[in-house]
């Protein structure tokens, strides 16, 4: 194919810039997972990405692990961004030497301008790489990634981050090519669309004729939400040509790998562009990659089988415990605590970076169902033990999964708690008037208004957006200034800052 190279020197202008792919937007306790676990939020409703004819992305897992595709595939991983708008998005970004990454502008910064997502900063950034299979976490592995970029253009729709880690020695870097492709060159576009697991566009995947046109490579390779940052691979050189970033009218656009390395300070282009040099380098990696699975292969299935056996009898040693009837503990006496003949109340002793002792009124007049609920899981010392698992500051601190957050239990794992719940049926919503506002209870559940079970949260503040969404069960009558001090944390951030704090004993006061 005939290739073109830009000047080194080159200075750039572009017209009126073109709406970047939008990018699908999720509920923040889905960020770090490898797998998302709920439906995509409504607020990414805007689509300026192109599908020209019928859909043609397959999964990257359909090929060998030693086919181009795949090995190319490697470097290209799922770019997960939380803002402090408690909303997260994914994009897709790849790994270039250096432990560095490539994505688009509008993915780190500019998630910021969203006008659906917004916020003030970006919390954190994860890298997940070897995402392959659908649904399946498999040997992914997660990298934190530093949210301030390297370098960052807003015009040429581009971002570089350092990843926090080697990334390099196990999932290698794509080469980028100064060459400006010719009209109809085929490509390869591989990404993470809809944050879901790999996948790639090649069937009648190449350059539009005209390949270029207002500073833009013009692309047929099917996107869709998510796509944003993924690497269009020329299939002669093997390297990466233009960054994917938008669409207008019935193609996809990206933007000249040729132009961003002339701006750039800190991106280089691959030796030479030699096609051979990178069919070359592929066999190699392929060969390597060969070599190694054969070498662990007798091992890893060893430990997987040994893996196997020790959750088994993990898993036969908590049935049996569960098998095990409960002892009710016996009920407090309301005089202690200022409540009125015929209320229902629940004690709370917080242990942790908080100790002290919380009061609750339950509203069974209000919420019948869901004051019970709570009422006879105390009673059966279900709650006992039980972490905050989910705590952010400003808002509420969330607690009550008896089914993953018994912290003395020996299967307690961090990453899974929150998303547990009792043997007993889900609770239809019993909303009301009642205003979510500091020291009000409200019962915690998913997206279905009536799947409340166990988990119930406690507002640091006013929060009147869940007013009408949640049903509130009681209010803190007593000891909110320990709740005040409840350690923070989610899920996915108990690992770097420590153990979460517990509730040691509940007991109902009636």
């Amino acid at each position: 194919m005939r290739l073109s190279f830009l000047s080194a020197g080159l200075v750039l202008a572009l017209n009126a810039p073109v709406a970047a792919q939008d990018l699908p937007v999720f509920d923040a306790d889905q960020f770090g997972k490898v797998v998302i676990t709920s439906k995509q939020s409504a607020l990414g409703v805007i689509r300026n990405e192109a599908q020209i004819g019928q859909m043609n992305i397959e999964f990257i897992s359909n090929y060998s692990a030693s086919s181009p595709f795949a090995q190319l595939g490697r470097a290209v991983g799922k770019l997960d961004i939380l803002t402090d708008t408690n909303k997260y998005a994914p994009c897709t970004a790849f790994l270039i030497e250096g432990n560095r990454l490539i994505t688009n502008h509008h993915c780190v910064p500019g998630i910021l301008d969203h006008p659906q997502i917004g916020g003030n900063a970006i919390a954190a950034v994860q890298f997940h790489a070897g995402f392959i299979r659908d649904g399946v976490v498999g040997e992914t592995r997660s990298f934190h990634v530093s949210p301030v970029p390297l370098e960052t253009s807003k015009t040429l729709d581009y971002t570089v981050l350092q990843v926090l880690g080697d990334a390099n020695a196990e999932f290698g870097a794509l080469h980028l090519s100064a060459a400006l492709p010719e009209d109809r060159a085929p490509f390869w576009l591989i990404g993470h669309p809809l944050g879901e697991a790999q996948r790639i566009s090649r069937e009648k995947c190449q350059a539009s004729a005209p390949a270029l046109d207002n500073h833009r490579v013009l692309h047929t390779c099917d996107t869709l939400p998510g796509s944003s940052g993924s690497p269009v691979i020329d299939t002669g050189l093997r390297q990466v040509v233009a960054l994917h970033h938008a669409s207008a009218g019935s193609v996809n656009l990206a933007v000249p790998m040729a132009e961003i390395l002339a701006q750039s300070q800190v991106l280089t282009a691959a030796v030479g562009g030699d096609a051979d040099r990178a069919a070359l380098e592929a066999e190699l990696a392929a060969l390597r990659a060969e070599r190694d699975r054969l070498s662990a292969e007798t091992e890893a299935r060893a430990a997987a089988e040994a893996e196997a056996r020790r959750l088994a009898e993990e898993l036969a040693a908590l049935q049996a415990d569960r098998a095990k009837p409960p002892k009710p503990a016996p009920a407090e006496p309301m005089e202690r605590f200022g409540l009125a003949p015929g209320d229902l109340g629940l004690r709370i002793e917080v242990d942790g970076q908080a100790k002290g002792t919380v009061v609750i009124d339950l509203f069974e007049d209000v919420a019948p169902e869901h004051a019970d609920r709570i009422a006879a899981l105390a009673r059966f010392g279900a709650y006992n033990g039980v972490v905050f698992h989910r705590v952010i500051d400003g808002f509420m601190a969330q607690t009550g999964d008896v089914q993953y957050g018994d912290f003395d239990d020996k299967t307690f794992t961090l990453t899974v708690t929150g998303s547990g719940r009792s043997d007993l049926p889900d609770i239809q919503a019993e909303f009301s008037d009642i205003a979510f506002e500091r020291g009000a209870v409200g019962m915690a559940r998913s997206a279905d208004i009536d799947s409340a079970n166990a988990q119930f949260f406690i507002m640091f503040k006013d929060g009147p957006f869940l007013n009408g969404q949640y049903t509130v069960v009681g209010r803190v009558i007593k000891g909110m200034e320990v709740i005040d001090r409840v350690k923070r944390g989610e899920p996915h951030t108990w690992k770097d800052i420590g153990t979460p704090d517990r509730m040691t004993r509940v007991t109902v006061i009636e």
